[in-house]
């Protein structure tokens, strides 16, 4: 069974390197999510609390 939890993503921090801006935010469920971005490329990684 999937969850149907909308995640209220809150910005934590975000700090730019020499690829671009790297911004870290985090649901009160305890999932986190990193966007990487870089000119025209994004990227999204995320983790969910408890796997689901």
């Amino acid at each position: 069974m999937r969850s149907t939890h909308l995640h209220e993503l809150t910005a934590v921090s975000s700090h730019r390197t020499s690829e671009g801006l790297v911004a870290y935010f985090r649901c009160d469920c305890g999932a986190w999510e990193v966007r990487a971005s870089g000119g025209a490329d994004v990227a999204i990684a995320a983790t969910r609390a408890g796997g689901d």
